[in-house]
C-alpha cells in the first residue's frame, strides 16, 4: 500500500511541474480500437483525497466524463474507462485528476486515438502534465506526443510571449482558437528524433533567462517540413525567477524592559508576486554567551517577529525569507538590549535616608532598616538581591532587615546597602550611624560644643601658661642702686674753690 501523508494545499500554484501522484502504465499516447481502459496507479495517497476524476476532450468539447472514489485501505490501481463508440474518431486528451476536499489536484494528459482501424496516426502534442508556475530559467517539460509512424524526424516549432497579468489563453494544455496570433510570432524550431519518444512523451526545454519576471507564454506545434499538428500546445504560467527582497524595520538599542521587542519584516516582497506566498524563517542568538547557538523560528505571514525584552544583552537577529518558487533571501540585523542599574534607597524606622548622611539612633538595641524604596526596571526589582554592611563588612542579606546594635559605642559606624540586579549591575548608598546618650552620639549641638569646647580649651591653656611666663619673667628683674645727691656738701666745695 502507499503511503498516506500530509493533506496537499488547497493552492495548486505551489506546484511547478513533473511533480505527480499518477503513474501511467500503458504510456502518454495509447490508441483504442474498441472500448477498453486506462490503467493507472497512485504513487502515494494523501489524506485528504477523496476521488479520481476524469473527463475526455476532442477539441475543446468535452465528450464524457466521471469519477472514481478512492479507497485508501484497499486499492492503489484504478481503471478509466474509455468509450470507443462516443469518441471514435479522435485524437482527443484523457485528462486525470486528484480530487481533494480543496479542489483537483495533479492534472494529467494522455493522447487517446481512438479509430475504427489500424490506420496511422497523426500529429499532436500536449504538456503531460499542468505547470502553474516556473522557477527556473530552463524549463524541461514532459509533453504527450503523437506522431505518424513513418516519420524519423521531428520538429518543433514554439513561441514565448511575455505577459504583464494573467490571460486565459490555454484550455487543457492547448491553445483555445483564435486568442493568439501565433503566425506572427517570432518563432523558434528545434529537430528532434522519434528515438526521443519514451513511453508517448518528449522531453524538451524552453530557455527563459531572457525574460523577467511576470506571467509567460508558450505556444508550440510538432510536425516537420510539410505537415504541423492542427492544435497548439499552450503553457501560460508565472515566471518567477527572482528571489524576494528583504526589508527589517527595528531599533537597534533599547533598554530592557517587561514587554517585547518588535522587529518588523512585514515590507518584504517578491518583486513580482508580492507577499502572498512569503515564508518568514527567523533565527536569534546571545552574541554575549560563547556557548550560545542561533534558535529558528517559522514565523508568522504577517512578517513581524517578537523578542522578550527583559533579558539583557547583544543579540543578533537573521531573516530568512523564502518566496512560492522556494527562492530565498538572509538578512541579519543587531540589537542590544541594555541592562539599567538598579537605584538604592535605605529606610531606618521607616524613615527615607540620604547618601552620605549622618543618623542619630534612637538608644534600643535593634532597629528596622529596609530597602523597599530602591528601585529598578519592572522586569528586574523582583530579583534584586540585597546585601547591608557594617564599616565594610557584610552582615546579612533581604530586603527587611533588623539591624543589631553595634558592640562599640565609643565611635560612629557606616551602614552600607548594596543593591544587585540579575545581570550584575550594582548600586550602593552609605549612612553614618550613632547612637543617642553614647560617646557615638552625633548630635549636632552636643558634637559641635564639645569640638568648640575642646578647642576653647586649648586656647584658654595655651593664653594662660603665656600669661605665667611674661609674669614669671617680671618677677626676676636684677636690683639696681639708687642715685643719691649730697646737695649741701657739693654747694660748700664750690664756694671754697670760687
Amino acid at each position: 500500500m502507499p503511503k498516506s501523508i500530509d493533506e496537499l494545499p488547497s493552492n495548486n500554484n505551489h506546484h511547478t511541474q513533473n511533480q505527480s501522484i499518477i503513474d501511467i502504465l500503458d504510456g502518454y499516447h495509447q490508441i483504442f480500437n474498441e472500448t477498453g481502459s486506462v490503467n493507472i496507479t497512485l504513487q502515494w495517497i494523501p489524506s485528504n483525497a477523496t476521488n479520481i476524476s476524469y473527463s475526455l476532450i476532442d477539441g475543446e468539447i468535452e465528450r464524457y466524463s466521471g469519477e472514481i472514489a478512492i479507497n485508501t485501505t484497499t486499492s492503489t490501481s484504478y481503471q478509466i474507462p474509455i468509450y470507443h463508440h462516443i469518441i471514435s474518431p479522435c485524437l482527443c486528451i484523457l485528462l486525470i485528476d486528484i480530487g481533494t476536499d480543496n479542489g483537483q489536484y495533479d492534472e494529467n494528459r494522455i493522447i487517446i486515438e481512438a479509430s475504427n482501424n489500424a490506420g496511422n496516426s497523426g500529429w499532436m502534442v500536449v504538456p503531460s502534465k499542468e505547470i502553474n508556475k516556473i522557477i527556473t530559467t530552463n524549463l524541461d517539460v514532459q509533453n504527450s506526443v503523437s506522431i505518424p509512424s513513418d516519420v524519423g524526424s521531428i520538429l518543433i516549432k514554439s513561441s514565448i510571449i511575455s505577459e504583464t497579468k494573467y490571460e486565459d489563453y490555454c484550455n487543457d494544455g492547448i491553445l483555445k482558437q483564435q486568442s493568439v496570433d501565433v503566425l506572427n510570432l517570432t518563432s523558434v524550431v528545434t529537430d528532434y528524433s522519434d528515438n526521443n519518444i519514451t513511453n508517448g512523451q518528449l522531453n524538451f526545454q524552453f530557455e527563459l533567462g531572457s525574460f523577467d519576471d511576470g506571467w509567460v507564454s508558450i505556444f508550440y506545434q510538432i510536425g516537420n517540413d510539410t505537415e504541423w499538428s492542427n492544435s497548439i500546445a499552450c503553457i501560460h504560467a508565472k515566471l518567477d525567477l527572482l528571489p524576494p527582497v528583504i526589508s527589517i524595520n527595528s531599533p537597534t538599542e533599547i533598554d530592557e524592559k517587561i514587554g517585547l521587542l518588535i522587529i518588523d519584516g512585514s515590507s518584504s516582497y517578491d518583486p513580482n508576486w508580492g507577499r502572498d506566498e512569503l515564508q518568514y524563517i527567523w533565527s536569534y542568538q546571545n552574541l554575549d554567551d560563547p556557548y550560545s547557538t542561533p534558535i529558528s523560528v517559522i514565523g508568522n505571514d504577517n512578517g513581524i517577529f517578537t523578542f522578550d525584552a527583559s533579558n539583557s544583552g547583544n543579540f543578533r537577529f537573521n531573516l530568512t525569507l523564502i518566496d512560492g518558487a522556494s527562492h530565498s533571501t538572509s538578512q541579519s540585523i543587531a540589537v542590544k538590549i541594555s541592562n539599567i542599574r538598579p537605584q538604592a534607597n535605605i529606610r531606618i524606622e521607616s524613615v527615607p535616608v540620604e547618601d552620605g548622611e549622618i543618623i542619630r539612633l534612637t538608644n534600643q538595641q535593634s532597629w528596622a532598616v529596609d530597602a523597599k524604596y530602591s528601585t529598578d526596571t519592572q522586569n528586574d526589582i523582583d530579583n534584586l538581591t540585597y546585601t547591608w554592611f557594617v564599616d565594610g563588612n557584610p552582615i546579612m542579606t533581604g530586603r527587611d532587615r533588623v539591624l543589631t546594635r553595634p558592640s562599640n559605642e565609643n565611635i560612629m559606624h557606616e551602614l552600607t546597602l548594596m543593591v544587585e540586579d540579575d545581570d550584575g549591575a550594582v548600586d550602593w548608598i552609605t549612612v553614618t550611624i550613632g547612637i543617642v546618650g553614647t560617646p557615638s552620639d552625633p548630635n549636632d549641638t552636643d558634637f559641635s560644643s564639645k569640638i568648640i569646647a575642646g578647642i576653647s580649651v586649648i586656647v584658654l591653656v595655651i593664653t594662660i601658661i603665656a600669661f605665667f611666663t611674661m609674669t614669671t619673667k617680671n618677677s626676676q628683674a636684677p636690683n639696681i642702686r639708687r642715685w643719691t645727691t649730697n646737695k649741701t656738701d657739693e654747694s660748700t666745695d664750690s664756694r671754697t674753690e670760687d
